[in-house]
Protein backbone atom coordinates (compact mmCIF):
# COMPACT_ATOMS: atom_id res chain seq x y z
CA UNK A 1 0.00 0.00 0.00
CA UNK A 2 1.19 3.47 -0.77
CA UNK A 3 4.68 2.38 -1.82
CA UNK A 4 5.07 -0.22 0.91
CA UNK A 5 6.31 -3.61 -0.28
CA UNK A 6 4.49 -6.71 0.97
CA UNK A 7 5.44 -10.34 0.52
CA UNK A 8 2.95 -13.04 -0.39
CA UNK A 9 2.63 -16.50 1.07
CA UNK A 10 4.31 -19.32 -0.85
CA UNK A 11 1.36 -21.62 -0.16
CA UNK A 12 -0.35 -22.99 -3.24
CA UNK A 13 -3.85 -21.75 -3.95
CA UNK A 14 -6.26 -24.41 -5.08
CA UNK A 15 -9.24 -24.23 -7.37
CA UNK A 16 -11.47 -27.23 -6.81
CA UNK A 17 -14.99 -27.65 -8.11
CA UNK A 18 -15.08 -23.99 -9.22
CA UNK A 19 -13.94 -22.69 -5.81
CA UNK A 20 -10.76 -20.72 -5.20
CA UNK A 21 -9.88 -21.48 -1.58
CA UNK A 22 -7.74 -19.50 0.82
CA UNK A 23 -6.69 -21.47 3.90
CA UNK A 24 -4.58 -19.26 6.18
CA UNK A 25 -3.04 -17.49 3.16
CA UNK A 26 -0.63 -14.85 4.46
CA UNK A 27 0.42 -11.37 3.41
CA UNK A 28 3.67 -10.38 5.14
CA UNK A 29 4.39 -6.76 6.04
CA UNK A 30 7.85 -5.14 6.24
CA UNK A 31 7.81 -5.76 10.03
CA UNK A 32 7.13 -9.48 9.32
CA UNK A 33 3.64 -9.31 10.79
CA UNK A 34 0.94 -11.28 9.01
CA UNK A 35 -2.45 -10.55 7.56
CA UNK A 36 -4.19 -13.91 7.23
CA UNK A 37 -6.83 -14.55 4.57
CA UNK A 38 -9.37 -17.36 4.90
CA UNK A 39 -12.39 -18.25 2.81
CA UNK A 40 -13.30 -18.89 -0.76
CA UNK A 41 -14.43 -17.35 -4.02
CA UNK A 42 -17.05 -19.41 -5.83
CA UNK A 43 -16.38 -19.03 -9.56
CA UNK A 44 -19.12 -21.25 -11.00
CA UNK A 45 -21.83 -21.04 -12.09
CA UNK A 46 -20.65 -17.86 -13.73
CA UNK A 47 -23.92 -15.97 -13.21
CA UNK A 48 -23.92 -16.71 -9.44
CA UNK A 49 -20.32 -16.02 -8.50
CA UNK A 50 -19.91 -15.16 -4.83
CA UNK A 51 -17.34 -15.00 -2.07
CA UNK A 52 -16.87 -15.36 1.63
CA UNK A 53 -13.46 -14.02 2.68
CA UNK A 54 -12.12 -12.98 6.07
CA UNK A 55 -8.87 -11.23 7.01
CA UNK A 56 -7.27 -10.99 10.41
CA UNK A 57 -4.12 -9.13 11.45
CA UNK A 58 -2.46 -7.66 14.50
CA UNK A 59 0.21 -4.95 14.35
CA UNK A 60 0.28 -5.13 10.53
CA UNK A 61 2.60 -2.49 9.07
CA UNK A 62 0.43 -0.92 6.36
CA UNK A 63 2.74 2.03 5.60
CA UNK A 64 6.54 2.00 5.60
CA UNK A 65 7.66 4.80 3.27
CA UNK A 66 10.60 7.16 3.65
CA UNK A 67 10.08 10.83 2.89
CA UNK A 68 10.60 11.50 -0.81
CA UNK A 69 9.43 13.84 -3.58
CA UNK A 70 6.87 11.42 -5.03
CA UNK A 71 4.94 10.15 -1.99
CA UNK A 72 2.01 12.07 -0.58
CA UNK A 73 2.13 9.84 2.50
CA UNK A 74 5.27 8.80 4.32
CA UNK A 75 6.22 7.38 7.68
CA UNK A 76 5.10 4.19 9.38
CA UNK A 77 1.60 3.04 10.25
CA UNK A 78 0.40 -0.10 11.99
CA UNK A 79 -3.10 -1.54 11.99
CA UNK A 80 -5.15 -4.33 13.41
CA UNK A 81 -7.81 -5.58 10.99
CA UNK A 82 -10.64 -8.05 11.40
CA UNK A 83 -12.91 -7.92 8.38
CA UNK A 84 -15.18 -10.03 6.23
CA UNK A 85 -16.26 -9.61 2.60
CA UNK A 86 -19.15 -11.87 1.66
CA UNK A 87 -22.07 -12.34 -0.67
CA UNK A 88 -22.87 -12.57 -4.33
CA UNK A 89 -20.88 -10.26 -6.58
CA UNK A 90 -24.06 -8.27 -7.21
CA UNK A 91 -24.40 -7.31 -3.53
CA UNK A 92 -21.18 -7.74 -1.58
CA UNK A 93 -21.09 -6.78 2.09
CA UNK A 94 -17.97 -5.78 3.99
CA UNK A 95 -18.03 -5.73 7.77
CA UNK A 96 -15.37 -5.50 10.44
CA UNK A 97 -12.98 -3.41 12.48
CA UNK A 98 -9.84 -1.46 11.59
CA UNK A 99 -7.66 -0.06 14.35
CA UNK A 100 -4.85 2.38 13.55
CA UNK A 101 -2.46 1.45 16.33
CA UNK A 102 -0.40 3.57 18.68
CA UNK A 103 3.13 3.94 17.36
CA UNK A 104 1.89 4.97 13.93
CA UNK A 105 3.56 8.13 12.69
CA UNK A 106 2.54 9.16 9.20
CA UNK A 107 2.51 12.45 7.34
CA UNK A 108 0.09 13.34 4.57
CA UNK A 109 1.44 16.05 2.28
CA UNK A 110 -1.25 18.19 0.73
CA UNK A 111 0.19 19.25 -2.58
CA UNK A 112 -0.87 22.70 -3.64
CA UNK A 113 -1.62 23.74 -7.15
CA UNK A 114 -2.29 27.05 -8.77
CA UNK A 115 -5.82 28.37 -9.18
CA UNK A 116 -6.22 26.81 -12.63
CA UNK A 117 -9.05 24.72 -13.92
CA UNK A 118 -7.95 21.74 -15.97
CA UNK A 119 -9.95 18.86 -17.32
CA UNK A 120 -7.78 15.86 -16.50
CA UNK A 121 -10.50 13.34 -17.24
CA UNK A 122 -9.82 13.20 -20.98
CA UNK A 123 -9.08 9.57 -21.89
CA UNK A 124 -9.40 8.60 -18.22
CA UNK A 125 -11.76 5.76 -19.13
CA UNK A 126 -11.99 4.29 -22.58
CA UNK A 127 -14.51 1.56 -23.40
CA UNK A 128 -13.49 -1.06 -25.91
CA UNK A 129 -15.69 -3.90 -27.19
CA UNK A 130 -13.87 -7.23 -27.45
CA UNK A 131 -16.94 -9.03 -28.68
CA UNK A 132 -16.29 -12.44 -30.18
CA UNK A 133 -17.97 -12.37 -33.57
CA UNK A 134 -18.29 -16.18 -33.50
CA UNK A 135 -19.99 -16.30 -30.09
CA UNK A 136 -23.54 -17.53 -29.72
CA UNK A 137 -25.98 -14.70 -28.91
CA UNK A 138 -27.18 -16.62 -25.82
CA UNK A 139 -23.62 -16.68 -24.45
CA UNK A 140 -23.36 -12.93 -24.83
CA UNK A 141 -26.57 -12.15 -22.95
CA UNK A 142 -26.73 -14.92 -20.35
CA UNK A 143 -23.13 -15.49 -19.23
CA UNK A 144 -22.68 -12.28 -17.30
CA UNK A 145 -21.40 -11.45 -13.87
CA UNK A 146 -23.75 -9.01 -12.25
CA UNK A 147 -21.77 -6.53 -10.17
CA UNK A 148 -24.25 -4.24 -8.52
CA UNK A 149 -24.08 -2.82 -5.04
CA UNK A 150 -21.48 -2.87 -2.32
CA UNK A 151 -22.31 -2.28 1.33
CA UNK A 152 -19.63 -1.43 3.86
CA UNK A 153 -20.01 -1.34 7.62
CA UNK A 154 -16.55 -0.89 9.11
CA UNK A 155 -15.62 0.50 12.50
CA UNK A 156 -12.46 2.62 12.49
CA UNK A 157 -10.62 3.16 15.74
CA UNK A 158 -7.53 5.32 16.14
CA UNK A 159 -5.21 4.29 18.95
CA UNK A 160 -5.93 1.98 21.84
CA UNK A 161 -8.60 2.56 24.43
Amino acid sequence: MLGTVFRLDTTWLTIDDGRLRFDRYRFLAPNNSRMVLNGEIVLTPFDRMNMDLAVDSRNFEVVNVKKNDRSMIYGKAYAGVQARLAGPFASLKMTGDVNLLNGSDIVYTLRSSGPTLEDKSVDLVRFVAFRDSTADENEIYFNKVEAGGFAMNMQLEIGTR
